[in-house]
């Protein structure tokens, strides 16, 4: 299949005139005639991501997040993305991201993150495109549960190291639940319109939780990338909807090393 044409297919689905104005969804580096021989699906371009496009010999990678955010102003191999920069382009692996309009496409973060923690109905938590009901996040019903039972869920549903609980009522029971991929804390007023007794979402910081605390809201905290990454899943089942003759990869790897100690 030629790039040009998964393109144009991947846009029916994200289309990039969705992407905020601050993004940078779309081809970052390579040639849309080329034609594909496989592509590896992950988060972020790395020097692992592009070891095992060329293991498989693959010149496609897919990511969510977009390698080029801000203008390069130099080229210099001492530094880590020079080196992915140099590394895509020797070796002829084409980059494609596709951002914030996969977060608020209808199969897209929201829909993965929502099966992952087994929530079959929701409602958009943040509307941005009305008369498509597309937006950021989204709100369902759980059985009625104490919070740090359904923290642990979480936690397992995600298979998370850990996830950190934003909550001061040790017997809160949480019914309404709130969700968001990445980094969700815009979305914590929403979240407490929405009339959520917890929000799931990642990249909470000292004063998100306070803000939350102080109207009523509990979150769990299960990381940017947990929350994130399912939607890599959703990716490759609708890109085999497209072409399945494709081969694919998932890249399923944090490359951001945490550790507690």
């Amino acid at each position: 299949m030629i790039l040009d044409d998964l393109v144009k297919k991947l846009r029916e689905i994200a289309p990039e005139s969705n992407a905020e104005k601050w993004d940078n969804s779309g081809l970052q580096i390579g040639d849309l005639q080329d034609n594909i021989n496989g592509i590896v699906l992950a988060l972020d371009v790395s020097e692992e991501v592009i070891e095992l496009a060329l293991q498989k010999e693959y010149n496609l990678i897919i990511t969510h997040h977009p390698f080029i955010f801000t203008p390069i102003k130099s080229i210099n191999f001492e530094y880590n993305k020079c080196r992915i920069l140099k590394s895509l382009i020797k070796n002829n692996i084409n980059l494609y991201s596709i951002h914030t309009n996969l977060d608020i496409a209808a199969n897209g973060v929201n829909c993965a993150l929502a099966k992952a923690i087994h929530i079959n109905e929701y409602n958009i938590l943040k509307v941005e495109k009305e008369e498509a009901s597309l937006g950021y996040g989204g709100i369902g019903k759980v059985k009625e549960c104490n919070i740090e039972k359904y923290a642990i869920l979480v936690k397992n549903y995600l298979k998370c190291p850990y996830v950190k609980i934003f909550c001061n009522e040790n017997n809160k029971k949480v019914n309404n639940v709130a969700f968001c991929g990445g980094s969700g804390s815009s979305f914590i007023l929403d979240a407490v319109r929405a009339k959520a007794d917890v929000y799931i979402t990642g990249d909470i910081n000292y004063h998100d939780g306070q803000l939350a605390q102080g109207l009523g809201l509990s979150i769990i905290d299960a990381g940017h990338y947990y929350t994130e990454v399912p939607v890599l899943k959703e990716l490759h089942n609708l890109i085999l909807n497209i072409d399945n003759r494709l081969k694919m990869e998932i890249f399923e790897k944090n490359t951001v090393v945490e550790s507690i100690i």
